[in-house]
């Protein structure tokens, strides 16, 4: 995994995190599936990118 995406990585779930329990209970519901949101977008991208590195070494 590069810098660049492990970086995006991480901005993308500490945001997540971040609006979970912090901003988002507070701010109501819009906060809170904006941060859900943030949270298995940045899981996701995580694990497609190992996925795809564990492909190409194998391969």
């Amino acid at each position: 995994m590069s810098m660049q995406a492990a970086l995006a990585t991480l901005l993308g779930m500490s945001a997540g995190l971040w609006l979970m329990f912090g901003e988002g209970p507070r701010a109501g519901g819009s906060a809170r599936w904006l941060a859900v949101l943030l949270f298995v977008a940045g899981l996701g991208w995580y694990v497609y990118v190992r996925i795809a590195l564990w492909l190409q070494r194998r391969g």
